[in-house]
């Protein structure tokens, strides 16, 4: 089997389609389906089930589908790095927002310290979204605080962050609370598939009841503008908040029965071939 043959199946998956997968290549149908069924002549197995004039992948073909995204994950970055030089000295790191917005400064100042010449390339969204570029091999790293697809991944402990709830002085309980009772009050958390949000739903449903935010917010800095002018309670890194607490524009509230505390972790593909330069940067991060 080629790599050719691997393109072909892949997009195949992709349209769902013989005929579309042929456009898309610039390919008559009819070699379209003879590379389909080469290599099912190969593998001696049934890649797709046609059903109402649309193909399904069936189960050996869901399997040989993540035998090729990973095959060509690995082919187009070995030609890309063997054709530029510069990929040699390139990492490409993905963090989520609470990373970005806390420890990632001090992250690359420690890289650039200890790796001189080492080219990052940061990524900074949501844990979805900074799964989905580890899936597409579109980040070399992800450090998140947790990842849905675990199977195919190596996963690092790096650090923990604490985390604080805080509110306006004028709103909210005058000491500290249960987990229960914070459920009560007005919530302003961050938008569901955060790993900021992952963390606070987990801590409620462990003490049986849920979070209900009256406002769900991608931003950190709305949710504290928004905690600063009394309309609730948000639960952010405590770093974010810090400036506020000292200046007394917000007040912490403490829990008597949990703990606000995440931790994060570095991850990569376990098939992920990694340069020189990406192993000096899992080192330096993993100190």
């Amino acid at each position: 089997m080629t790599v050719r043959h691997m393109y072909i199946f892949k997009t195949v998956c992709e349209c769902q389609s013989i005929t579309a997968a042929a456009g898309k290549l610039n390919m008559t149908q009819p070699a379209v389906s003879v590379a389909i069924k080469e290599l099912e002549s190969f593998y001696q197995v049934k890649l797709f089930e046609r059903m109402n004039r649309t193909i399904y992948l069936t189960e050996a073909g869901n399997t040989l589908r993540e035998y090729a995204d990973s095959i060509l994950d690995q082919f187009e970055e070995a030609e890309a790095v063997l054709r530029d030089g510069t990929s040699m000295a390139r990492c490409r790191l993905g963090v989520n927002v609470s990373v970005g917005e806390t420890f990632l400064p001090g992250m690359l100042k420690l890289l650039e310290e200890k790796i001189p010449g080492i080219h990052m390339e940061v990524l900074v969204g949501n844990t979805v979204t900074i799964e989905e570029k580890l899936n597409e091999n579109e980040i070399d790293f992800a450090v998140v605080d947790g990842l849905k697809d675990q199977t195919r991944r190596v996963i690092q402990p790096l650090f923990r962050g604490e985390m604080a709830a805080v509110c306006a002085p004028s709103y909210g309980p005058h000491g500290p609370v249960t987990v229960k009772e914070l459920a009560g009050y007005r919530l302003l958390l961050r938008e569901k598939g955060s790993g900021n949000r992952v963390c606070i739903d987990a801590m409620f449903d462990s003490h049986g009841c849920s979070a209900r935010p009256v406002v769900d917010s991608i931003s950190d800095l709305s949710l504290l503008k928004l905690a600063e002018e009394g309309f609730g309670i948000t639960i952010l890194p405590r770093e974010l908040a810090a400036e506020q607490l000292v200046a007394g524009r917000l007040k912490e509230v403490k829990l008597t029965d949990d703990t606000l505390e995440r931790q994060y972790f570095i991850a990569y593909n376990k098939k992920k071939y990694l340069t020189g330069r990406m192993k000096e940067v899992l080192q330096v991060l993993k100190l």
